[in-house]
Order: C-alpha cells, then sequence, then structure tokens
C-alpha cells in the first residue's frame, strides 16, 4: 500500500492518506460497513494530523474530521478541530490560482467559520468564542476573494520587507506544486525532498516573523480577531443581532 510505503514525513502524505480516505468512504457509500467508514474516517484524521499537509488541504480534512466528531456527538472534539482550521485559513495562499479556481475552493470553505461557531457553542465555549471564530472566517475570506487583507494592506504601506517576506512564507506554506509526468523517478524523489524542506523552513520561520510584525506600532493585532472589549464597544449605542446558519 503507498501509504505505508511513504515515509511519515514525506511530502505527498498528506494527500495520499486524503486519497485512501475519500476511496474508502465511497466503498461505505456501497457496503454500508462500519469498518470501510471508521478506516476511512482514521485516513482522514491521521491526514489532518499529517505535518506535510498543506493548509487549503488541512482545512478541507478538518471539515471531514470535525463533522464524524459532530456525528458521534463529541463536540469538544469537533469545536477544537474546526477552531484549528479557521485560523489555518490565515495562510492559505490562492496567489497562483485562476479566478474560477479561487471561487471553486473558497466555496469549499465558505460554510467553514459558521460550523466553527455552532460547534464552539455546542461545546460549552462562550458567545465571544464563536463570534471571534465567524469575524476571523469573515474577514479572511472575504480578503482572499478580494485578494486582499486589510491587515497586510497595512503592513505592506508601513513595513514593506516585513509584508513581502510575510507573503513569501504564506506561499511556500500553502504550495503543492505537482511534479511534471516527465522526471524520472530519481528527479521525482529529489523534487519531493527539496519541496519539504522548502515548506518546514517556511514553518519554523512563520509563527516568528507574526510575532515580530505583533511588536510593531499599531500592528499588535495583526491577522487577529477582534477582541471582546472591541465588540463589545461595538453594541454601547444597541444590541447586535448576529444569525449564524449552519447545519448544526
Amino acid at each position: 500500500m503507498a501509504v505505508k510505503a511513504e515515509r511519515h514525513d514525506h511530502a505527498d502524505r498528506a494527500v495520499t492518506l486524503d486519497a485512501l480516505g475519500f476511496s474508502l468512504y465511497m466503498r461505505f457509500q456501497r457496503t454500508k460497513a462500519a469498518d470501510d467508514l471508521n478506516r476511512s474516517m482514521s485516513a482522514f484524521k491521521q491526514s489532518w494530523e499529517s505535518s506535510s499537509s498543506p493548509p487549503s488541504l488541512s482545512i478541507r480534512l478538518a471539515m471531514k474530521v470535525a463533522t464524524h466528531y459532530a456525528s458521534q456527538p463529541d463536540w469538544k472534539e469537533s469545536s477544537a478541530v474546526l477552531e484549528s482550521a479557521v485560523y489555518l485559513l490565515l495562510m492559505v495562499s490562492l496567489r497562483s490560482l485562476q479566478h474560477t479556481d479561487k471561487q471553486h475552493l473558497l466555496s469549499q470553505f465558505a460554510g467553514l467559520a459558521s460550523m466553527a461557531a455552532s460547534t464552539a457553542l455546542y461545546a460549552g465555549k462562550t458567545p465571544y468564542d464563536a463570534l471571534k471564530l465567524l469575524e476571523l472566517g469573515r474577514s479572511v475570506i472575504a480578503g482572499l476573494l478580494l485578494d486582499m487583507r486589510t491587515n497586510v494592506s497595512e503592513l505592506e504601506q508601513q513595513h514593506p520587507k516585513l509584508a513581502k517576506r510575510y507573503k513569501f512564507l504564506r506561499d511556500e506554506l500553502d504550495s503543492l506544486a505537482n511534479l511534471a509526468s516527465s522526471l524520472t523517478l530519481l528527479e521525482s524523489e529529489h523534487s519531493v525532498i527539496n519541496r519539504e524542506k522548502r515548506r518546514q523552513d517556511a514553518e519554523s520561520q512563520f509563527q516568528p516573523l507574526i510575532d515580530e510584525i505583533r511588536l510593531k506600532e499599531g500592528l499588535t493585532n495583526f491577522l487577529c480577531p477582534p477582541t471582546e472589549d472591541k465588540l463589545r464597544t461595538a453594541a454601547n449605542s444597541s444590541p447586535v443581532v448576529i444569525i449564524n446558519v449552519s447545519r448544526y
């Protein structure tokens, strides 16, 4: 089996596990065998937890895994997975995609924040916990659709070098370039190893860069959801009613 043959840190392990999970789930649709469903969810969970999984794939996997937990129901685990996925949106890059591909990818993320907010409430978290996920998801997805993010625009104006480094690392983290079929087996493996090294290097630099940016004046809340005080201030004059629609 391809999954067993791959190293645990192999760059394509997450993709292989996702394909295995999908195949097992499709078989479950035909057989209705509990073993097929359990093995499918196990493959999705392993892929979600894989260090080689790019952010865009991890988000799709998180929605599958969280849906499974919610069906148990295990709201605490479902909420934890979805909250992590919402924050992963910050690392998604659509730079290399055509407009129609961007729309297709974003349509898969559209319900993420709503699901995260609903499961947070079912898990016993506070209304603010749910609202901050809604706000973060809304702002990031809107920014991706418009190919801009307010915080990033401010960063570009005030610290263009930091903005350039941020965009470069974000693109590296979410890149999964397909290897050309014309490459030899040796060259393909070399390319995969090189790609994984680039991704690991970018990952090790990403959070320190975010921390550095947040030390700059006026950028303390760079890529952060609004604080509870800020949300309460918005409701000073009159109550704010938020309607959230999700499958839960």
